[in-house]
């Protein structure tokens, strides 16, 4: 395991670039830290107009850094040339962003939104559709109301090309549902999430054939085709948890709790190995893109990054 030099107390999203070249953190505080994981230097502050980071994507296909500040805005950074932009929309109102998803070609993005209009307190939410030219500029091509996605990390790309998300457009009832990114509209749905009560994280597989959600009670693995009862692996009462994340090849799941990270086999719960922490709760875990390494958070000390080797 190497510890990262240079710190940062805003360390709740950790994000790889699809080379794994950089790691990113970000979260409450201002901008985003990145770090060249393949030298020795201190993490350098980006972005540092924008405050709390919480949703960040790198576009595979690009390799830019896309970030929707709770304040500030939304931005892009481009590690080739440490160009950073910021992308504007009607004077009129402001969008508080609470999802954002990047297709795999990085032609894409979707954004589940809080629109205000400036000097009035009425609000809607919203999901937007835009392409991306090869140049980062953003054109948006459809919009809808919709008070019915679950603020729990709303959706994110299914394989499939489709968005793959949490919410009640079915029937009411909470379900994870596909919608078609060109348009908005909901073409599929699953079998409702059991009643585990408050969803607090959810990560797809990369097959997409899996599911696996943190609720009070306990971490669950759900096969999406499959009528079975999920996986379940109950909650130790009072542990801290917060991060869960698939390894790229979908053989384990990553699930922070208390003061560890547990790697675990998602067809057994059964725990592989454990990745021992000792500066505080953990807060992010993340797989670099050949999952051979995973980053990992805590809100322990100034705030440090820890990368551990997985060989």
């Amino acid at each position: 395991m190497r510890v990262l030099p240079g710190p940062t107390k805003s360390n709740q999203v950790l994000a790889w670039s699809p080379d794994g070249r950089w790691l990113v953190a970000a979260g409450s505080g201002d901008g985003v830290t990145v770090w060249d994981v393949g030298t020795n230097a201190p993490g350098q502050r980006i972005l540092s107009a924008g405050h709390g980071g919480r949703l960040m994507q790198f576009c595979r296909a690009t390799g830019r850094l896309f970030v929707a500040f709770q304040a500030g805005g939304f931005w892009n950074w481009n590690p080739d040339t440490g160009e950073e932009r910021q992308y504007s929309w009607s004077k009129e109102y402001s969008l508080q962003f609470r999802s954002m998803a990047i297709s795999g070609d990085g032609c894409e993005i979707v954004f589940y939104c809080y629109r205000y209009r400036y000097r009035s307190s009425r609000q809607r939410r919203e999901v937007a559709g835009y392409t991306v030219t090869g140049n980062g500029t953003m054109n948006q091509i459809w919009s809808r109301p919709d008070d019915k996605c679950a603020d729990e990390h709303s959706f994110v790309y299914h394989p499939s090309g489709n968005l793959f998300g949490l919410g009640r457009h079915t029937d009411e009832v909470l379900r994870f549902e596909l919608m078609e990114p060109q348009s908005g509209n909901i073409i599929g749905s699953f079998a409702p999430a059991p009643a585990t009560g408050r969803i607090a994280h959810w990560t797809l597989s990369p097959d997409g054939n899996r599911v696996a959600w943190t609720a009070d009670q306990a971490l669950y693995v759900q096969p999406l085709d499959s009528s079975q009862p999920p996986l379940k692996l109950p909650a130790i009462e009072d542990a801290h948890r917060r991060g869960l994340a698939w390894a790229p090849d979908g053989r384990i799941v990553a699930y922070a709790t208390g003061t560890t990270v547990r790697l675990l086999d998602p067809d057994t719960l059964t725990e592989v190995r454990a990745l021992d922490w000792n500066i505080g709760k953990p807060r992010a875990v993340a797989f670099n893109p050949d999952g051979l390494r995973a980053a990992v958070s805590g809100d322990g000390g100034r705030g440090w990054v820890t990368v551990f080797d997985l060989e």
